[in-house]
């Protein structure tokens, strides 16, 4: 009660100083809950409604799959753009048909997205759908197939809410549109369940791969005893089974049965039954700040260094400079102007800007975390005494930013890294770090490979399997789903991994970048 009295009192105090912006004042608006935070460059309200139909999709998602609701130690981090420019400033090169994309790398799990209406699709839906994964790797990690993992996000996608009732279930015009292009015919079922068998994944194939994971994923929902075998099929996948080979024993049909009734289920409408939830009357507390003009022209670059590890041209990198000195005195230039030298090789340049950075937030946690990571990049260089004495004074700062923001998910990691190159496996003190790493950031697939080998090493193989399960299907894992796999059979087989995991005969998955 008290909590809420409180949340309440900040509301009401925030929009009591909606009105008074500054010359100062920028675009942005920056709107923070139990669950999310969320940036938008639009108006206060639409940032404010953005935050709300997040904690609402939040709440349908708890209540569809029984989980029970608090509010989450890492919020995610939403970042909504006008246009496809916006995205194009984070992740330069991006297609034009993309609505938006999620990232969990190293130093930030985000979801990115246009709030515009040129896409054909619910500008919620986008959000919604990337939200789904977040969720399902947050609270239900386990060896799904890639194709339910994005079947089921499509599925929850469509949501409405009316009146403070949900409604899940309504069909994708947009996805079933896809299964009746020309070519429709040339899909065969068995690369929706094994799509890693696919050499060279057309465009067109990817639009139709999205379209039956989303057509399957509602014919399951809408079919109980397929359900059921959905359960049995996960379990089978989560010790090793291979996608086509236990289809059957898990369903009790074979893929080509599966196949047709798809089809039927197609010819019949496809109609779904409609799930209602009805929501909380009461709205969930929301404060809106209006960020500093700084946040116009730093914001989106910043994010872009804090996702992506590619390249910076020369032009960005000036670009990005000029726009970073014009509010040199600000803590976000200087995170930026010290990300930008680092990814640069000018690391006398990025000490200068930290140095600036701790001058007025002493133990600013990404800024410690930032010079630890380029003092442990710079022992690669040196003898192996001043290399340890680099460690220590690594170790250090790390500590320092811990302590200052102990759910700051990126410093727990590299601290344990720190410890991952040594003769001896990780003491028990040591894991526990790492595993609190992972507890923080469960969609970090970094992370959880790193727990999962130095369990290896210690020879917890079966901790090393439960930790490993709910990436070696993952959609787009890539070489990261061969990598997982690799140590996966290996802890299975109760051994040390062997060989080269490049060495493995299984292809890697389906990965076409975003959604």
């Amino acid at each position: 009660m008290l909590a809420r009295l409180i949340a309440s009192l900040v509301f009401a105090t925030a929009c009591a100083f909606a009105g008074t912006a500054t010359a100062q004042d920028g675009r942005w608006y920056r709107a923070e809950s139990a669950n999310f935070i969320v940036y938008g460059d639009m108006s206060d309200q639409q940032v404010r409604n953005a935050a709300q139909s997040l904690e609402d999709f939040d709440l349908v998602l708890r209540a569809l799959m029984r989980q029970a609701e608090r509010p989450t130690e890492t919020k995610l981090e939403v970042y909504l753009v006008r246009n496809i420019r916006g995205l194009r400033v984070v992740a330069p090169g991006m297609s034009d048909d993309v609505g938006g994309f999620y990232t969990a790398g190293n130093d930030m799990i985000a979801a990115f997205s246009r709030y515009d209406r040129d896409m054909g699709l619910d500008r919620r839906t986008i959000l919604f759908h990337e939200y789904a994964h977040h969720f399902m790797l947050h609270y239900f990690p386990a060896a799904y197939p890639g194709w339910y993992v994005e079947g089921f996000a499509e599925y929850v996608s469509t949501v409405e809410i009316v009146r403070r009732r949900a409604t899940i279930g309504r069909p994708s015009d947009n996805r079933f549109a896809w299964l009746d292009v020309p070519g429709y015919e040339d899909f065969e079922i068995e690369h929706l369940i094994a799509p890693e068998r696919v050499t060279r994944p057309t465009n067109l194939f990817m639009q139709q791969y999205y379209a039956y994971s989303w057509f399957a994923a509602s014919y399951l929902s809408n079919t109980t005893e397929r359900l059921r075998g959905l359960e049995r099929y996960v379990a089978l996948l989560g010790e090793g089974g291979d996608p086509v080979e236990s289809f059957e024993p898990a369903f009790g049909i074979t893929v080509e049965q599966f196949g047709e009734e798809l089809d039927e289920y197609r010819r019949g409408g496809g109609r779904s039954r409609l799930l209602h939830i009805d929501m909380p009357t009461e709205m969930a507390p929301i404060t809106v700040t209006r960020l500093p003009r700084s946040a116009n022209d730093l914001l989106l670059p910043l994010a872009r260094l804090r996702t992506s590890s590619a390249d910076i041209s020369d032009e960005d990198a000036a670009e990005i400079t000029q726009a970073a000195q014009a509010f040199i005195n600000e803590p976000m230039a200087r995170l930026v102007l010290a990300r930008l030298a680092i990814r640069r090789g000018d690391n006398a340049g990025a000490r200068g800007h930290l140095d600036a950075l701790f001058s007025t937030q002493e133990n600013d946690p990404e800024g410690r975390y930032l010079l630890a990571k380029m003092i442990l990049d710079e022992t690669e260089e040196l003898s192996p005494d001043e290399a340890r004495a680099g460690l220590v004074e690594a170790r250090r700062h790390l500590v320092r930013s811990f302590r200052e923001d102990p759910n700051y998910y990126p410093t727990l990691y590299l601290y344990s890294l720190t410890f991952a190159g040594e003769y001896e496996p990780m003491s028990d003190d040591q894991l526990e770090v790492l595993a609190r790493a992972l507890e923080l950031a469960p969609q970090a697939d970094h992370i959880r490979m790193l727990l999962a080998r130095e369990l290896i090493r210690s020879e917890e193989y079966d901790l090393a399997v439960a930790t490993l399960r709910p990436v070696i299907y993952a959609p787009h894992g890539g070489d990261s789903a061969m990598y997982a796999r690799w140590l996966f059979d290996a802890a299975r087989a109760q051994e040390q991994p062997q060989g080269h995991w490049r060495d493995r005969d299984t292809p890697a998955a389906v990965n076409d970048g975003a959604d």
